[in-house]
C-alpha cells in the first residue's frame, strides 16, 4: 500500500500522533538532561510544540514515511488466505503472532524477526511454536465439528 492510498483524514491522523509521540520523546529526553545538568545556570528554555513543527517536517512531498506498511500487511494476513477455516484461525492470531507469521512468510529468519520486533531469536522460536500449537488445535477441532455433522 503506498501512502497515495490513504486518504487525508487518516495522514493527519498519523501526523498528529507522530508529533505527539515526538514530543513525549523530546520531553523525557529533556528532563533526563536537565536531572544531569542540575547545576548549570544557562539553560536556555525553548516552548517544544514550535520546535517540532518548526524542525519536523511531514509533508506529503518528503521522501520519508512513517506507515509501517509491513506492520499494516501483517495485520491483515488472513486477508490473503483463501481458506476460509484458516483465515478464521489466523484472524484471531494476537497482532505479534500476526507479524511473526507474516514474516516468516516472507523468508525472514528467526534471527531477522528478532531484530525487527525487538525480541530476542530464543522468543521468536518460542512464539512460533504457540502459534503452530493454536492452528494445530483450532484445526483438530475444526476436524472434529466437521465429523460430527
Amino acid at each position: 500500500m503506498s501512502v497515495e492510498e490513504y486518504s487525508e483524514k487518516e495522514i493527519e491522523e498519523c501526523i498528529k500522533k507522530f508529533k505527539k509521540f515526538i514530543s513525549i520523546v523530546v520531553s523525557s529526553a529533556t528532563i533526563d538532561f536537565a536531572r544531569k545538568v542540575k547545576g548549570c545556570n544557562n539553560i536556555k528554555e525553548i516552548a517544544l510544540t514550535e520546535l517540532v513543527d518548526r524542525n519536523v517536517s511531514l509533508s506529503l512531498y518528503d521522501s520519508d514515511t512513517f506507515f509501517d506498511f509491513e506492520e499494516i500487511e501483517a495485520e491483515n494476513i488472513e486477508n490473503i488466505i483463501t481458506n476460509k477455516s484458516l483465515q478464521k484461525i489466523i484472524k484471531n492470531l494476537t497482532k505479534d503472532e500476526k507479524k511473526i507469521l507474516y514474516l516468516t512468510a516472507k523468508d525472514f529468519s528467526n534471527t531477522e524477526i528478532a531484530k525487527k520486533m525487538n525480541f530476542t531469536e530464543k522468543t521468536i522460536r518460542n512464539k512460533k511454536s504457540i502459534i503452530r500449537a493454536k492452528i494445530k488445535a483450532k484445526m483438530e477441532d475444526l476436524k472434529d465439528e466437521n465429523r460430527y455433522e
